[in-house]
């Protein structure tokens, strides 16, 4: 088949799941083509090497990549924030003769926005939309956006178009079970919406070598991400203040965002020197983190929209044979206590970081070494590119013949 594939971030920015898909389906024979915007996430900037030109194209390992411009921008502020994902949905529109052929269109759907062009062009092709972040919650939820009635008719606007796109989109792909029940619930068809779990970027990842929790040793903790307000970081940090009783702990924060400077200062005025902080790094850096590290940290705050999600450092970890803690509520704390990967967290409650990390720090090798076998075992079973890649490929395959089945097998 021709494919398109329309996403607002590529590489080099850090969202690696655009490309793996491109190259999946690049080898799996069929043509590809990615439509994406200038880069600029996370820091808000367009990337060295990359002008404001209205258009710039060319091959990227091998796949053709035809980028727009954009309002660059990843602050806490909403008019900003708005104008960089209103700015790439009208760029995209410029694509048309580019994507002209296509058989489908696979849409990234990091934000609901970049559906605007495909769903404009959904009469001539079908377009298959992989939810990321359930909108309006995501926007209502990131602290840039205020109360008072602009709150409440960005909130309805959003609503609408979001309904909008599901329903004009030939299969709506959610990444969790809880988010595609909700996506159906608001307009996505029933028959073909289904669960698509995310996967690890998994070249060039080995297992992690290091299982030693418990052994004498410091345990070692390790987040590697986003440094945002969604992340709750803050909390985390405070529940390590209250270790007075427990020594030989460090935890690693790899990683950029909006509260770097704010965390830094937290970490300082509260006394921290088992904190330390990293910029981002190589995907070999990061290999050396995870091979230190006891377990890896997926904080997140408690709010409705966030138990529908499963952050992509839960696959990053368990792909590696890391156990994790997480304060994720919903669909990632019942995998966790499921398949006994980790620790689950009260959100947003320090105290019951501090009781998390009391038992890590008590946990047996043998203890560990179990953990960090069924974590692989469960990412293998429900996470691996080839399963979850597979899936969506067979999603496309029936989108662009026309056949959606009620009972065709994309996930179950």
């Amino acid at each position: 088949m021709k494919i398109g594939i329309v996403t607002q971030y590529y590489p080099p920015e850090p969202q690696l799941l655009p490309e793996q898909v491109a190259t999946y389906l690049a080898k799996k024979g069929h043509r590809v083509r990615v439509l994406t915007g200038l880069p600029n996430y996370p820091a808000g900037r367009l990337c060295p090497g990359f002008g404001r030109s209205w258009s710039l194209r060319g091959f990227q390992n091998g796949i053709d990549v035809k980028r727009v411009p954009l309002f660059p921008s990843h602050s806490g502020n909403p008019v900003a924030r708005i104008l960089n994902y209103s700015s790439f949905a009208l760029s995209a529109l410029s694509g048309k003769a580019y994507l002209a052929g296509a058989d489908v269109i696979y849409v990234y759907g990091a934000g609901i926005m970049v559906a605007l062009a495909p769903h404009s062009w959904r009469k001539r092709v079908p377009y298959v939309l992989h939810i990321q972040d359930l909108w309006p919650e995501s926007v209502m939820e990131s602290g840039m956006v205020g109360g008072g009635p602009l709150l409440t008719w960005l909130e309805g606007a959003l609503n609408a178009f979001c309904g909008r796109m599901y329903r004009g989109a030939s299969a709506v792909l959610g990444i969790s079970p809880s988010m595609t029940k909700t996506l159906i619930q608001r307009g996505a068809d029933p028959e073909t919406a289904k669960t698509v779990y995310n996967w690890g970027s998994e070249a060039d990842v080995r297992p992690s070598r290091k299982q030693v929790a418990g052994s004498g040793n410091v345990l070692s903790l390790l987040y590697a991400g986003n440094l945002g307000q969604a992340q709750d970081l803050a909390t985390v940090l405070k529940g390590l203040a209250l270790l007075d009783d427990v020594s030989g702990v460090h935890l690693d924060i790899v990683g950029e965002g909006i509260e770097e400077v704010n965390l830094r200062k937290l970490a300082n005025n509260l006394g921290l020197t088992n904190v330390e902080f990293h910029s981002r790094v190589s995907s070999e850096e990061v290999n050396r983190f995870y091979d230190r590290c006891d377990f890896h940290l997926v904080p997140l705050k408690d709010v409705p929209v966030f138990r529908m999600t499963i952050p992509s450092k839960f696959q990053a970890g368990l792909m590696r044979g890391v156990p994790v803690i997480t304060s994720v509520q919903g669909d990632v704390a019942e995998l966790v206590e499921r398949n006994r990967v980790g620790i689950v967290v009260r959100g947003q409650d320090p105290v019951s970081w501090s009781e998390a990390v009391r038992s890590a720090s008590s946990t047996l090798a043998k203890q560990h070494d179990a953990m960090a076998r069924r974590s692989m075992d469960m990412y293998r079973r429900c996470m691996s590119v080839d399963r979850s890649l597979s899936r969506m490929e067979a999603a496309l395959v029936l989108a662009a013949s026309g056949r959606l089945p009620s009972r065709y097998e994309v996930v179950r």
